[in-house]
């Protein structure tokens, strides 16, 4: 086994990881990868839609999260060692989400950075943007407080943030 692991998603909402796909020198193996997990990620993805943006996903392999979602009213995050869904929330939009990211990332160097591994934003279908806080089951987002008023600390917003600066898909979205 290595520590580099491979991530596929299917249009039915289904994902398979791998292993073995690099040697322990990362050069590339010549024997084919194993099959380590399957499951259904989104199992209630509509897929017979002619504009449909199928199975969208964050996978964050060292911290070992994954966050689902697509033609799909719900957005799931799944604990991948145990194959389980730790949450489960409603995308709040009847367009399709056609891309997700998360506000961390893993840097070899410098480890994490970034807002946290719970920060999602989703772009539609529609061409709005949307901020969840993955902890919430309503989906809500945290953000600091201060700057003019002079408060600091976290406080917890009653809605999620919504953007509508386009009008047509959002093919990707990064932090």
């Amino acid at each position: 086994a290595t520590s580099s692991l491979l991530l596929t998603g299917s249009n039915d909402g289904s994902v398979r990881i791998f292993d073995g796909l690099l040697e322990a020198n990362d050069e590339i193996s010549r024997e084919k990868p194993s099959l380590v997990s399957s499951f259904f990620a989104a199992p209630d993805i509509v897929t017979d839609k002619r504009y449909s943006s199928g199975l969208v996903l964050d996978y964050q392999q060292y911290g070992g999260k994954l966050t689902a979602g697509g033609n799909t009213k719900y957005i799931r995050t799944w604990d991948i060692a145990s194959e389980k869904c730790v949450n489960t929330f409603e995308s709040k939009s009847d367009a399709c989400l056609t891309t997700l990211t998360t506000a961390w990332d893993y840097s070899f160097d410098s480890g994490y950075s970034g807002l946290g591994p719970d920060i999602i934003v989703c772009g539609y279908g529609n061409g709005s943007l949307r901020v969840f806080d993955g902890r919430s089951t309503k989906g809500d987002v945290l953000y600091l407080s201060g700057g003019l008023s002079g408060r600091s600390g976290l406080s917890r917003r009653r809605k999620y943030s919504e953007y509508d600066e386009h009008t047509s898909w959002i093919v990707d979205v990064s932090f």
